[in-house]
């Protein structure tokens, strides 16, 4: 790839995501942390949870995507929750509920 090709290939992907007035489509703005979410999380609070560990991309010589190495599912305790102080607030949770 020459220098030119490169600085055409950086103008075309900036013509499609260098945008400011738009939000693409797939963006989905994040929802307010509720005290119903807060209450569910609390209430799971030392008890077994579970998650996944995706697995890493694998490339080939020339830095090409081939496959996948498995995902790992582990177990650990919920240690709890933790909020901002900002969302304490909002939520009227004084210091130490």
């Amino acid at each position: 790839m020459t220098d030119h090709d490169d600085h055409d290939m950086r103008e075309f992907v900036r013509s499609i995501f260098g945008s400011d007035d738009r939000t693409p489509r797939d963006v989905v703005p994040a929802q307010p942390i509720t005290l119903d979410d807060i209450r569910r999380w609390s209430a799971n609070y030392d008890k077994p949870v579970t998650g996944t560990i995706l697995g890493d991309v694998i490339l080939d010589a020339d830095g090409i995507p081939i496959g996948v190495e498995p995902s790992r599912t582990i177990t650990s305790l919920s240690g709890g929750v933790f909020i901002s102080r900002v969302d304490a607030d909002r939520l009227g949770i004084a210091e130490g509920d």
